[in-house]
């Protein structure tokens, strides 16, 4: 849910903090730097989750 937001944010913002104008390439660059991030939470909430559950069956 949190991603969503995010993204919607940024893809709906007409400057950026700079104050430079937003074009669909900054745009993509926002996205995709997002995307990288949120993947890299996510895969680290995974890998802990399955050493976690790992441990519970020892």
């Amino acid at each position: 849910m949190l991603f969503v937001v995010t993204v919607g944010y940024t893809l709906f913002r007409k400057s950026e903090a700079a104050g430079t104008i937003q074009t669909v390439e900054l745009q993509m660059i926002s996205f995709i730097l997002l995307f990288i991030f949120f993947l890299f939470i996510f895969l680290c909430q995974f890998t802990w989750g399955l050493s976690l559950r790992n441990k519970q069956k020892r």
